[in-house]
């Protein structure tokens, strides 16, 4: 890719940036929304929590507020066979302190599944996290993925999603909150245990995806992504150090794009609430 390529393609990954520095809140010890907790460490949370926003995915955002997206290139595609380290201490160490204890879902997420079963069926959800994490990726990361033949293929896919819809902005997660969960259902008291039953694998997908129900009707899942940062430098980065040709081509197709999407919707994609 020539320098005058880099020069044009740079205002456009200005538009998928994450919000702007801050101080997070200091966690506290457990308990309340897990919501809060993920905007207090200064993430964005997913309303939703799904194994498919880890760190490296390539998503195109359909949402910003609640937070919500396609995937276009999936974590593993992106970092496959790459060994990662993981984050220690700090960020980590505030992020299983304050999912320690029972927390609440948010009394949105409530009202969306009552709403979709047309009734007061469901008083609230708590939920017990545990086996807490936190992913970053390197910029050494990065560029090795880069060097992936399926970089190629990722290309391609963002210049369809472009041409699809010029208006929808491309971010990279670079940094996730994960976790196992358990999620307990607290049902009016009017409804029956075999209602219980048939209605739990209904709503499940409302609480976060990819959920499996227990015998005793409490919903588990594993690497849920709870909050996410995106990086502008390090999307750029990796676009720049893929030396597919045919990934140059359609970057070279959709450059023009770029830059009216940058002038449309500004620097900042995503946002704490």
């Amino acid at each position: 890719m020539t320098t005058t390529r880099l020069l044009i393609l740079a205002p456009f990954f200005a538009l998928a940036s994450c919000c702007p520095p801050f101080c997070p809140t200091p966690p506290t010890a457990g308990g309340g929304d897990i919501a809060t907790a993920v905007h207090n460490l200064g993430y964005v949370p997913l309303q939703n929590p799904d194994n498919n926003f880890a760190r490296g995915a390539i998503i195109a955002v359909t949402s910003n507020n609640p937070f919500n997206g396609d995937i276009v290139c999936s974590a593993d595609q992106v970092l496959g066979g790459i060994a990662l380290l993981p984050v220690v201490g700090g960020i980590a160490s505030a992020w299983q302190s304050s999912t320690q204890g029972s927390l609440t879902v948010d009394a949105s997420v409530v009202q969306k599944i009552n709403a979709k079963l047309g009734t007061q069926a469901v008083q609230s959800i708590t939920a017990s996290l545990s086996n807490t994490s936190v992913g970053d990726l390197r910029d050494t990361d990065v560029v090795q993925a880069a060097s992936k033949p399926v970089s190629a293929f990722c290309i391609q896919a963002i210049h369809f999603r472009q041409q699809n819809n010029p208006q929808q902005p491309i971010i990279l997660i670079s940094s996730s909150l994960t976790a196992d969960a358990s999620y307990q259902i607290q049902w009016s008291a009017s409804v029956s245990a075999q209602a219980q039953a048939q209605l739990t694998p209904q709503i499940s997908g409302d609480i976060a995806a990819n959920l499996q129900t227990t015998n005793s009707g409490t919903l588990t899942g594993k690497g849920l992504v709870y909050g996410v940062h995106d990086n502008t430098t390090l999307l750029q980065e990796y676009v720049q150090n893929v030396k597919q040709p045919v990934a140059i081509g359609a970057i070279q197709q959709v450059l023009g794009e770029f830059a009216a999407q940058t002038s449309r919707l500004g620097p900042s994609v995503l946002k704490t609430p």
